[in-house]
């Protein structure tokens, strides 16, 4: 039982160790981009479990408390984030292969009445490449090769809807769009 108490009580101070560390990162970053507050995750890569999360707040910046500052509380839109997913349930699917060559446009691309864009004028890029490049307009047709309800049940399979902590009453959870708002082109696009 002593032995046991040691190890949990180790392993206590190892988590708060890199939270302090974590906290020091965050603030030295907030300082040189002079930014008012940070939220910061960190998540073993094995696992998927998340290992420390860090809310860091400058409150000299800022004249009145007027938030209450959580990573569990705030809701964001993951961006490039979501391609990997995107392009795995499309290789699940078989519905693009690592080596297929997407046509990326020149760096625009037209759906309906809106424009996708890229950075760089990419003419073609393998599906894999359009990872590595991170090429809206590649993982836009991608998204769109799969259709709404391949992607909708796709999305969910990676449990977006579900908490990623044990921190269940404090943690929002995120949410997969509808099959009905994915059905539209541009909504399918750019999710």
């Amino acid at each position: 039982l002593e032995l046991k108490k040691s190890l949990l009580n180790q392993e206590h101070q190892k988590k708060l160790e890199l939270k302090k560390n974590i906290y020091k990162i965050a603030k030295k970053s907030m300082d040189d981009l002079n930014a008012t507050n940070a939220l910061v995750g960190v998540v073993d890569s094995s696992s998927g479990e998340v290992v420390a999360m860090v809310d860091v707040l400058n409150y000299s910046d800022v004249k009145e408390k007027l938030y209450d500052l959580s990573v569990l509380n705030y809701s964001y839109e993951p961006g490039s984030v979501i391609s990997p997913l995107i392009y795995a349930i499309a290789l699940e699917s078989n519905i693009t292969t690592p080596s297929q060559s997407i046509n990326c446009y020149q760096g625009k691309f037209k759906i309906d009445n809106k424009y996708i864009t890229d950075t760089y004028q990419y003419d073609h890029l393998s599906a894999e490449d359009v990872l590595v490049y991170s090429s809206n307009i590649g993982i836009s047709q991608i998204a769109l090769s799969l259709g709404s309800i391949s992607l909708h049940e796709g999305l969910k399979e990676f449990s977006l809807e579900d908490y990623a902590t044990y921190y269940e009453k404090q943690e929002l959870i995120g949410s997969v769009p509808s099959v009905q708002k994915l059905e539209n082109n541009i909504y399918r696009a750019t999710t």
